[in-house]
């Protein structure tokens, strides 16, 4: 019951690393909010958790949306944000539409920063966590997978700014 009393939003909640952690999360004993673009599979996650989750249907492409999703989760406060939702798409680079390009930065960087500004206030008055998802593609250059890299780039250069920033309000900034 680590989490007992604390308030948590997880993104790409309906499947996945975000499922796992949503249900880890409420097992422990934390209030979840849950966000995803999948409402079906929040659905699925909500039903696998221990308490009753606050689910948020939101589209990481639209900075509305994101804001709304953590303007739901804190409501009561907030304690921890963990960035999960994100999308993968391979192809030659020499091929690689730029629509996608931009659809994965936005979904998976983008997303994770605007997320993370609205979230800080909360935060910070909290003494919370950020748990943003990275990859190990953030530390190299994968082939076929140039925006995915690019974006979890983004996310590790979100990540240590918003540490380095917020470390001294007493907010923790980590990826994984």
């Amino acid at each position: 019951m680590r989490f007992q009393g604390k308030k948590a939003l997880v993104t790409g909640a309906a499947s996945g690393i975000g499922r796992a952690t949503a249900i880890r999360l409420a097992a422990e004993g934390a209030s979840v909010t849950i966000g995803d673009v999948n409402e079906d599979g929040l659905k699925e996650t909500a039903a696998r958790m221990a308490g009753s989750p606050r689910i948020v249907p939101f589209d990481a492409m639209d900075t509305a949306s994101c804001r709304a999703l953590v303007a739901a989760a804190a409501t009561d406060g907030l304690d921890v944000l963990c960035n999960i939702s994100g999308m993968l798409k391979w192809g030659p680079s020499t091929e690689f539409a730029v629509e996608d390009f931009e659809r994965i930065l936005k979904i998976n960087t983008t997303s994770v920063f605007v997320l993370c500004q609205a979230a800080l206030p909360h935060l910070i008055k909290s003494k919370g966590n950020i748990v943003n998802t990275a990859s190990t593609a953030a530390l190299q250059g994968i082939a076929y997978t140039i925006a995915y890299s690019a974006s979890k780039h983004g996310v590790a250069a979100i990540t240590k700014g918003l540490a380095v920033e917020f470390a001294a309000k007493g907010v923790r900034v980590n990826a994984i």
